[in-house]
C-alpha cells in the first residue's frame, strides 16, 4: 500500500469499495456492495509517521549502479544525490554530484544510475570501493522522503553503512580517440574510462600511415619508446613525446606528415584501468585515425657547429630533424666576426657531400 504514490497518504485520498460477496450477515445474506463511483470515505485515518531507514546498499562498478534499499517504499523523485557520500573508513570519500534514479518493483529500493563523471571519480580513488572493507555509505536526513513525506533517518560518516554487495569493473578500457601535435610534440589520448596512469607503457603504441597496415604504400611504422604522461581530466591523458620519438617521427617522409597519414595501433600492454583491466587492443588492420593533427611549423634552430679542417668536415647540429635533400651549402657562410662582415674576412661554401 505504501508503494502506491497518492493513495492513503491522507483522509482525502483514502476511499474503499467492497463487493457484495465479501461477507454475509448472520442470516447468510450478502452485504450491500459499495461500488466504484460511490466509494466510502475513511472515517478515521492515522498517517504514516515512521521515518524510513537505509537498511542496505549495493554497488556495481561495471554497470555504474548504486542500489539503496530502505525499510519501506520511498519517493525517488525527492532523492537529492548530493546528500549521499561513498566513503571508506579512513577518511577518503566522494559525494555524488548527480545521476538518475528509479524505484524497484516493491518501491523500497532506489536504483541510481551514476553519472559517467561520478563513476570515474570513484574508480580513480585507489583506496575507495576496491573491496568490501573500504566501501561504506553515509546519508543525511535530507537524502530522500517516503511516500508520506517522512525524511529518511541520517547515517553519519562515523557510523557509515558497509556495502552488502560490491561488483567490480570487468570492462576493458577503450582508447576512443587521439590527437597528434607534431609541432609541440605531444599526443592526447581519450579513453572510455579513467585509467591507472602509473601503468602507462608508451611502447604499446605504434604509428602507421594507413588504417589497414597491409595497404600502406610506404611501409613506414614507428613504435614509441616511452614518455611520461599526465592527466588533462579523468579520461584524457597527454603524452609529451621524448626527443628520440619526436625526431624519429619528424624524419619520416609519409608517416604522420598529415592527418590522413596518422593512424595508431595499441597493444593491451599500453595501459590498464584502476581495476587492472588491460586496454582493448587496436589492431594494425583497423588502426585508429587521428582526431586532429597539427603539423610541425616551427623552423629548426642551428644549435652549434664544429669545423675539422684536417678532415675537411663541417658538422651542423640542429634541434630538430632536417632533410638533407633540402640542404643548400651555398647558404652557409664562415666569417671572422660574430656581428660584422669584414671585407675579405668571410667565405661562402660552394658545394660538398652531405651525410
Amino acid at each position: 500500500l505504501n508503494s502506491i504514490s497518492g493513495l492513503a497518504t491522507s483522509a482525502d485520498n483514502t476511499y474503499l469499495t467492497m463487493r457484495a460477496n465479501v461477507i454475509d450477515d448472520t442470516s447468510g445474506g450478502d452485504v450491500l456492495a459499495v461500488t466504484d463511483g460511490k466509494a466510502l470515505r475513511v472515517s478515521t485515518f492515522i498517517a504514516d509517521t515512521t521515518r524510513p531507514t537505509l537498511t542496505a546498499f549495493a554497488m556495481d562498478l561495471d554497470l555504474g549502479l548504486l542500489n539503496l534499499t530502505f525499510s519501506e517504499a520511498i519517493n525517488t523523485s525527492t532523492l537529492i544525490f548530493q546528500e549521499v557520500t561513498v566513503q571508506n573508513d579512513i577518511g577518503t570519500e566522494f559525494v555524488l554530484r548527480g545521476g538518475m534514479a528509479e524505484r524497484s518493483s516493491d518501491g523500497s529500493t532506489a536504483i541510481i544510475s551514476l553519472t559517467v563523471n561520478d563513476l570515474n571519480m570513484i574508480k580513480s580513488l585507489q583506496d575507495l570501493a576496491t573491496n568490501d572493507s573500504n566501501t561504506f555509505i553515509s546519508i543525511t536526513n535530507a537524502t530522500i522522503l517516503d511516500l508520506a513525506g517522512n525524511p529518511v533517518i541520517e547515517i553519519s560518516p562515523d557510523y557509515a553503512l558497509n556495502v552488502s554487495e560490491l561488483i567490480q569493473d570487468t570492462t576493458l578500457p577503450i582508447l576512443t580517440a587521439f590527437d597528434l601535435d607534431m609541432n609541440n610534440g605531444s599526443i592526447t589520448f581519450t579513453f572510455s574510462e579513467t585509467i591507472d596512469l602509473s601503468s602507462f607503457n608508451g611502447s604499446g603504441i605504434t604509428f602507421q600511415d594507413a588504417r589497414n597496415g597491409s595497404l600502406s604504400t610506404s611501409g613506414e611504422i614507428y613504435t614509441l619508446t616511452g614518455g611520461v604522461p599526465f592527466f588533462i581530466d579523468l579520461t584524457t591523458v597527454r603524452l609529451p613525446l621524448s626527443n628520440l620519438d619526436l625526431l624519429s617521427l619528424r624524419n619520416f617522409s609519409s608517416l604522420v606528415t598529415r592527418r590522413s597519414r596518422s593512424f595508431l595501433v595499441a597493444d593491451s600492454i599500453t595501459v590498464t584501468d584502476n581495476s587492472g583491466n588491460s586496454l582493448s587492443e587496436i589492431s594494425n588492420m583497423a588502426a585508429l585515425g587521428a582526431g586532429s593533427f597539427i603539423d610541425d611549423f616551427t623552423p629548426p634552430t642551428l644549435l652549434s657547429f664544429s669545423l675539422d679542417l684536417e678532415n675537411r668536415l663541417l658538422q651542423l647540429r640542429f634541434d630538430d630533424a632536417i632533410s638533407l635533400s633540402q640542404l643548400n651549402p651555398a647558404g652557409i657562410m664562415l666569417q671572422n666576426e660574430s656581428t660584422t662582415l669584414v671585407p675579405g674576412g668571410f667565405y661562402t661554401l660552394a658545394c660538398g657531400s652531405l651525410t
